[in-house]
């Protein structure tokens, strides 16, 4: 009796999977700090609606650094994005406001501020 053809070709394939996870999981544990960086940087996007830009880094690494003692959980890196700068200062179009110095801002005759967004 002789095995069938595709029974072997299903279990060759797992076997490659397997072994392809397993060299993907060696790749990011070898760089964890690689792929965190990279994780906080796509959700930072997602959460912003925009791309992350180089202004935006400094908070990447602020997370990164934060996170890195409770070993990177994903909770503590959604908290740290909420709470970054470039998240609170986001708007609906995807752009931040930076708030007018009061000496600019000035008042009309309806002593409705003027210049305020």
């Amino acid at each position: 009796m002789y095995a069938d053809p595709s029974l072997i070709r299903d279990v060759v394939i797992r076997v490659r999977l397997n072994e392809a996870e397993s060299d993907l999981l060696e790749a990011i544990l070898s760089r964890s700090d690689a792929f965190v960086d990279t994780m906080i940087e796509k959700l930072m996007t997602f959460g912003l609606g925009r791309h992350t830009t180089y202004g935006d880094m400094p908070a990447v690494r602020h997370i990164a650094q934060e996170v890195a003692p409770n070993g990177d959980r994903f909770d503590d890196i959604v908290v740290g994005i909420v709470t970054s700068e470039p998240f609170q200062m986001r708007t609906a179009s995807g752009t931040a406001t930076v708030p007018m110095p009061a000496h600019q801002v000035t008042r009309s005759n309806n002593t409705k501020p003027t210049g305020a967004g």
